[in-house]
């Protein structure tokens, strides 16, 4: 996989679509905009 980088966003858009049958789905966050939520909720 990491000589194709696309492979990664393939292999999650293949997991999305078996997910697809539950009413749940979880999708991954980066950090980088979690952390940037935290912060501003910290600040208010």
């Amino acid at each position: 996989m990491s000589v194709y980088p696309a492979a990664i966003h393939l292999r999650f858009l293949q997991t999305l679509r078996e997910v697809e049958k539950n009413s749940t789905t979880i999708l991954p966050l980066p950090i980088d905009i979690l952390a940037a939520f935290l912060q501003k909720k910290e600040k208010e």
